[in-house]
C-alpha cells in the first residue's frame, strides 16, 4: 500500500505543478464542488495506455475507439476508491520525452515511428489538453 500512496502523492504533486503552470483549467469559485469525490481533491493521471485504459482489440465487445469512456484505467479505480475526482490526461503511446517536449517522438500518442499522426490525432482522449 505504501507504493500506491507514493504514486498518488506523485500524481497530486504533478497536478499542483500543472495547475501552477496554468495548464489545468481553473474552476470558478461558485462552480467548485462542495461534496462528492472532487471535494477530496483531484487525481491527475499522466501516462500511456496503462493509465488510459488498455482494451485488447480482440476483446468482446471490441473497444469503441471513438469513445474514451470505453477505456477505464487504474486512475478511475484509484479515484473511486479514494473518493477523488480524476483528471486522466494519459494518452496511448505517450513517452516521457513526448510528454515533456512538444514534437518529441512518441510510441503512438502524437506520432508513431515513421508516421506523422497518432492516437490523439485520430481518437478522443479522456481529457483534451495541449
Amino acid at each position: 500500500m505504501g507504493g500506491c500512496r507514493h504514486l498518488i502523492g506523485i500524481g497530486l504533486a504533478g497536478a499542483a505543478m500543472v495547475a501552477a503552470a496554468g495548464l489545468m483549467p481553473a474552476l470558478p469559485a461558485a462552480a467548485a464542488p462542495a461534496a462528492g469525490p472532487a471535494a477530496n481533491g483531484t487525481y491527475l493521471a499522466l501516462g500511456d495506455s496503462v493509465a488510459f485504459g488498455y482494451v485488447p482489440p480482440e476483446a468482446v465487445p471490441a473497444p469503441n475507439y471513438r469513445s474514451a469512456n470505453s477505456f477505464v484505467g487504474y486512475p478511475e479505480d484509484v479515484g473511486q476508491a479514494l473518493r477523488l475526482g480524476v483528471w486522466n490526461a494519459s494518452c496511448p503511446g505517450e513517452t516521457t520525452a513526448s510528454m515533456l517536449v512538444a514534437g518529441a517522438q512518441s510510441n503512438g500518442c502524437e506520432n508513431s515511428p515513421g508516421s506523422p499522426v497518432g492516437y490523439r490525432t485520430q481518437f478522443p482522449l479522456h481529457v483534451q489538453y495541449q
